[in-house]
């Protein structure tokens, strides 16, 4: 493929329209918008302050989209603005807030989406106005928004509505003054979380070199694993910017747009159903009214890294100090004691691989309910975690959705995990090892992790 065309489709990916159409990042607004931190903000059109530039710059690290936003404005006219309140939405994407399910009206899909808030969503937040910081709030509550995609079949006999992904939009607003004739520099920072619609719940079941089974045969378990939202090889990059009428009566201005790739492994985006671009950065300058500018709403493809020392990386702020228990060891057998009752979503372990071929799991709860596991190992791929095994103790998807005994109602308890449904008191390994194998322990450096995405 030659360079023009590459280049072509890159940015017909890098503008790909959205599902959403709404405000620009972003726009003067009432005050009473601003005072109150209403949800979805009424506009206030300024004609005499003008944009004169804009540069977005994006990157992304450790699951969040990192976005630097500068623009320089104008005052074109004689008239003093002392108070200019100001609204900045922020899209984001919405399967890990709170970790609660909620299944869409009667239909059902293979990727559960979650409605709620917490603040890893969206952070790290600054505004600044010619270099000094200015102090902001955001909105009580997000904008939810979501659509279907109408698909007909047999000259238009049938009809199937697919339903969308879901965006939700945060609004945040703070205030700045200009002068008249003056020009000024604003800038907004700040890190969106990006992994939300993939991996953690449509990944592969064998994350892990030891995936989590059922000691009953007729009985399945999702292995679904916490931490996999870390480990993540896809992510989507959403931002608006129509319509920036709202200054300066949406006179055309320029606009550069630079996303950043290169600390990413293989980084590659797809523009359509056929092609796959491999691209460590991408950058677009424009001379354009911004209502005419397609929001971005882009797929990153890249390969996850999964070695020893990148995991040791991501699990470490999630290990539960050992103050909390007690560890018991003898030849093969593995206990431990928690002094109160622990929330545990996994348990980082070194284990000699070669010799141990499966893990039997006991999980006595707080509420004294035992739940039997085995876990296996996985020898068929390279592609699992295998130093350390991270062993699935709680997981999101299966041990939230309880069935009856008849296996016929399905009961959600993903909105409470400090509940005793889910608290551990007591955890029992036995390590399966080869026959004949060396009489060491096949164990150790033990740590246990919480890493639910909100903590209480």
């Amino acid at each position: 493929m030659n360079q023009i065309k590459i280049r072509y489709n890159i940015f017909i990916a890098l503008f790909a329209f959205s599902v959403m159409y709404a405000y620009a990042n972003g726009d003067p607004v009432v005050k009473y918008s601003s005072i109150n931190r209403v949800a979805n903000p009424e506009p206030l059109s300024i004609s005499e302050i003008r944009i004169l530039h804009e540069q977005v710059n994006i990157s992304h690290v450790d699951g969040y989209n990192c976005f630097d936003i500068t623009y320089k404005f104008k005052n074109e006219s004689d008239k003093d603005f002392p108070e200019i309140h100001y609204g900045f939405p922020i899209d984001y994407l919405v399967a890990d807030e709170q970790e609660v399910y909620q299944l869409a009206d009667d239909y059902y899909t293979e990727s559960m989406y979650e409605v709620g808030w917490c603040d890893n969503l969206i952070k790290d937040v600054r505004f600044k106005f010619n270099g000094k910081d200015l102090s902001f709030q955001s909105a009580r509550e997000s904008v939810r928004e979501a659509g279907f995609v109408v698909e007909t079949y047999d000259d238009g006999e049938y009809v199937d509505s697919i339903p969308t992904d879901a965006v939700n939009r945060r609004w945040y607003y703070t205030q700045f003054s200009m002068k008249p004739h003056s020009e000024a520099t604003f800038n907004v920072r700040y890190k969106v979380y990006a992994n939300s619609n993939t991996g953690l719940y449509t990944a592969d079941n064998d994350f892990s070199l030891f995936s989590r089974a059922n000691e009953k045969p007729d009985e399945y378990i999702l292995n679904h694993p916490m931490p996999y939202r870390y480990f993540a090889s896809q992510f989507t990059i959403l931002y608006d910017f129509t319509p920036a009428r709202h200054f300066g009566n949406g006179r055309s201005y320029v606009l550069d747009v630079a996303i950043d790739l290169s600390n990413l492994t293989n980084p590659w985006i797809k523009p359509d159903d056929d092609l796959l671009i491999y691209t460590p950065r991408l950058e677009r300058s424009y001379y354009i009214a911004a209502q005419d500018i397609k929001p971005i709403n882009l797929t990153v493809y890249h390969s996850d890294n999964r070695s020893k020392n990148e995991v040791e990386r991501i699990i470490r702020p999630f290990i539960i100090s050992d103050s909390g228990y007690n560890v018991k060891t003898d030849g093969d057998f593995m206990e431990i004691d928690f002094a109160e009752p622990t929330f545990v979503s996994d348990i980082a372990c070194e284990i000699d691989t070669m010799q141990v071929t499966s893990i039997q799991t006991v999980v006595t709860l707080a509420d004294g309910r035992e739940e039997r596991y085995i876990h296996k190992s996985q020898n068929y791929s390279g592609d699992q975690i295998r130093s350390p095994v991270l062993l699935t103790i709680t997981d999101l998807n299966h041990d939230g959705m309880r069935w009856d005994k008849q296996g016929l109602i399905c009961t959600n308890h993903t909105g409470d995990f400090d509940n005793d449904l889910f608290k551990v008191k007591n955890i029992r390994l036995i390590f399966n090892r080869v026959p004949s194998t060396s009489s060491r322990q096949p164990f150790g450096n033990l740590r246990i992790l919480d890493a639910r995405f909100t903590k209480p």
